[in-house]
This record gives structure tokens, C-alpha cells and sequence, in this order.
């Protein structure tokens, strides 16, 4: 039975068990009215750096509601608070307003991004350099502003790091999409440089560009794409030139049973190089699932894909996961829907069959109420150092929403971050 995170304030969870969820973080309260606050309304997956710290991002909230870099330190003894820490607050359009993530975390300590606005308003990538003392500021710099120049030049999604520090992102949405790089300067203070290493050719494309989020494995990045309007979406790999630089060159690997829209493109793979991710509204059960994509056995093979589990249409064990899915050290899965009988979602495991052959289990670690625990889980869980799970929520929190003061559930607010130990 899952274990109590020490924290400051744990809420009941709605079912008979007993199981218990905690609150580490409410974007409400002490952070002020929504003038002047410290972030709202935390709609991504977060990260975890050295000492268990988390970072995240919220799309809102700070001075101009352009969002917020935040970070969350474990307290030193169970039963202490976690130490919320504003990273910076986007000053202007020009900046960044409404930052994407997960954000991505450099060798040395520095925070990558990406967020709308920029000087032509088509998006930025940046970067969060963290100061020498602790006491000092994060030093914010802009590495790219884009400019539209076609569907497939705006919009950058949350960058990914490849070899030697290179990043890598998408551009565009479904069908109309590129992939980005940028490369690190070679001297300290020089600029970065951004190339478009792969770009669709346009809607109902036989040759589409992934679009959401990427991941990166070595010599390559894995994706999702979709051809057209109401058709499937593929696995899709990119492939660096043989000569370094130039056109990427795109694979499809797997027929996935889903549409755009209805897929969430944050896969995560596990060490023997299986792939797993979550449907929002298809699958056999009508109302989302999770799935196994496994490469080939041997070369000439094909990529093969698995249906985990089937959230039932009856929302009995929750449905329509809000995300992709996290591993713990035990190859458990974990993710979070925005259904369930109570209509604001749950946190869930899918522990693997012994041997590999079989059914997973499933199981229903938490079902939110959507008042002080917060509303529906919006975005994945990340694995803390502690062993614990962490996820935002994209309202709730107990106190009242000055912002959308009729928006929400029960408890309104802006926002929570919570974690569950297994």
C-alpha cells in the first residue's frame, strides 16, 4: 500500500483503502493575488535535477500572466515543507509568454525551454542559467526567437537534448510541422545556431513531421506524425545525415490505431528499448489506454504494438488519460487520467506481468475530489529522487481563484503540485 510522502499537508483519498495523497505545493494563498502572483494553472510534466529538486513551468500567472519558471526543493526531514522558489517570471512578450515544457535539464545546472511570444510573436527557445550563490538570480537568455515563414516556422514545443548538447524540438502542429535544432555555440559567449533539420511537405503529406514532443536516443529521435486530417498517426524515427549536418531523414517504423487528436506524443522508454505512451479516448474500452511498442527481434523485423490496459467507458478504474506514462525503478508504469467516477480523475499504476508474459495490473492509487487536492491532473508524473511520484494540476488547491473566480471545482484555486510514494 503506498506510503505517505513526509510533507506538510496530506488530504484523504475518496475510496475505502485509506490511501493518502500530499500536497507539496498550492499556487494560491501565500503566492498572492493574481496580480504580482508566482504562476497558475501548472499544465506541464516537470523534472527532477540533482537533490530532488523539481522544476516546471506554468502557461500563466507571474506579473503580466505570461507564466512563470518555478522550482520545489525537498524539505530535509519528513514533515517539513518543500521550499518553493520562483525562477523567474516572464517580463514581457518579447521574452516568452506561456512557456511549454517538460523543460530540459543541461549537464551543467541550466534549464532549457520553450514558450510563445518573442519579437515577431512566432515563439523562442531558451535558456535558465543558475547563479554562482544561491541567493543570486537565474540569468534568463533568449537562444532563438523564430519567425513565421509558413505553418512549419512557429510554435516551437518543448526542446529535447541530443549528443554534445545539441536541441532538437518540433515546429507547427499536426501536419503542418518541421523539427528544429540548435547547436551550442563553440566559445563561451557565442550565439547558437538554429537549422530546420527536417520540414513536412504539407497537409496530407506522405512524408509528415512529428509534432508534440520528442525522444531522443543515441544517433536518433523517435516521434509521432500523422499524414492527414482523421487519418492514424506513425512511429516515426529521424536519422541524422551521414556527413553531419543537412536533412534529417525520416522513417516510419509502426502504424499506430490513433488519430491526432486523440494521441499524446511524450513517449518513454524503458531499458530494452520498448516504448510505451496513452491514448486519450481510443482503445477497446472506447475511453483511452496505455501501449507497448516494442523494435524489431532481429533485423528485416517489424515494430510491434501492444494494447497494456483499456480504460472502460464506465470510467470505473478513471479514463481519458491526460498524458503519457512514467516508469518507476520497478518497470511499474504510472499516469494520471482527467476521468473517473467523480469526474475529476486519478492517479494510476500498471505493475508488469512476471516474465513478461500475461496482463498487466492495474491498479487505482488515488481518485481526486477537485477541491483542496486540486482538479483534474493535467499533465505526466515524474519520478522524484525519493522514489516518490509528482504531478500538477491544472486548478484546485482550496483557495479562491481570483482569476476565474466561477472556474473549477470545489476547492477552485490555481493550481496544485502533489506527490504519491508507492
Amino acid at each position: 500500500m503506498p506510503a505517505i510522502i513526509g510533507v506538510a499537508s496530506v488530504f484523504a483519498a475518496a475510496q475505502a483503502s485509506g490511501q493518502t495523497l500530499t500536497s507539496v505545493h498550492k499556487f494560491a494563498g501565500s503566492d498572492g493575488a493574481f496580480t504580482g502572483n508566482r504562476g497558475a494553472t501548472p499544465a506541464s510534466r516537470m523534472i527532477a535535477g540533482p537533490g530532488g529538486v523539481l522544476y516546471g513551468v506554468t502557461p500563466q500567472g507571474g506579473a503580466i500572466n505570461c507564466g512563470t519558471i518555478f522550482a520545489l526543493t525537498p524539505p530535509a526531514a519528513a514533515g517539513q515543507k518543500w521550499s518553493f522558489k520562483l525562477l523567474y517570471d516572464f517580463p514581457n512578450m518579447q521574452a516568452g509568454c506561456g512557456p511549454v515544457g517538460p523543460l530540459a535539464l543541461g549537464a551543467a545546472g541550466q534549464l532549457y525551454g520553450a514558450a510563445g511570444g518573442g519579437q515577431s510573436h512566432d515563439g523562442v527557445v531558451f535558456e535558465l542559467v543558475p547563479p554562482a550563490s544561491e541567493d543570486a538570480a537565474w540569468q534568463f537568455q533568449t537562444l532563438h526567437a523564430f519567425t513565421y515563414q509558413g505553418p512549419a516556422t512557429t510554435g516551437p514545443g518543448a526542446p529535447v537534448i541530443g549528443a554534445n548538447g545539441v536541441l532538437y524540438g518540433t515546429l507547427g502542429s499536426y501536419f503542418d510541422g518541421a523539427v528544429y535544432s540548435l547547436t551550442p555555440p563553440a566559445t563561451e559567449g557565442g550565439s547558437w545556431t538554429e537549422a530546420l533539420i527536417f520540414t513536412a511537405s504539407g497537409v496530407n503529406s506522405s512524408n509528415p513531421a512529428p509534432f508534440g514532443n520528442l525522444l531522443a536516443y543515441p544517433g536518433g529521435l523517435y516521434g509521432v506524425a500523422c499524414p492527414g486530417y482523421g487519418e492514424t498517426c506513425n512511429l516515426v524515427s529521424l536519422s541524422p545525415p551521414a556527413s553531419g549536418t543537412g536533412t534529417w531523414t525520416l522513417s516510419v517504423l509502426l502504424a499506430l490505431p490513433y488519430c491526432a487528436t486523440c494521441f499524446y506524443p511524450d513517449l518513454v522508454a524503458d531499458s530494452s528499448g520498448d516504448l510505451f505512451g496513452a491514448s486519450q479516448t481510443f482503445g477497446a474500452g472506447g475511453a483511452g489506454d496505455v501501449f507497448e511498442l516494442s523494435p524489431p527481434a532481429a533485423a528485416g523485423q517489424s515494430w510491434t504494438y501492444r494494447e497494456v490496459f483499456a480504460f472502460p467507458a464506465s470510467c470505473a478504474n478513471g479514463c481519458y488519460p491526460s498524458a503519457g506514462v512514467t516508469l518507476d525503478a520497478h518497470g511499474a508504469l504510472w499516469g494520471v487520467t482527467t476521468g473517473s467516477i467523480a469526474g475529476v480523475g486519478v492517479v494510476y499504476s500498471l505493475t508488469p506481468p512476471s516474465g513478461g508474459q500475461g496482463s498487466w495490473t492495474y491498479q487505482e492509487a488515488y481518485s481526486f475530489s477537485g477541491g483542496a487536492d486540486g482538479g483534474p491532473p493535467g499533465a505526466g508524473l515524474v519520478l522524484g529522487a525519493d522514489g516518490g511520484l509528482y504531478g500538477p494540476t491544472e486548478s484546485g488547491g482550496g483557495a479562491k481563484d481570483q482569476l476565474f473566480p466561477t472556474f473549477g471545482y470545489s476547492g477552485f484555486g490555481y493550481g496544485t503540485v502533489f506527490g504519491w510514494t508507492p
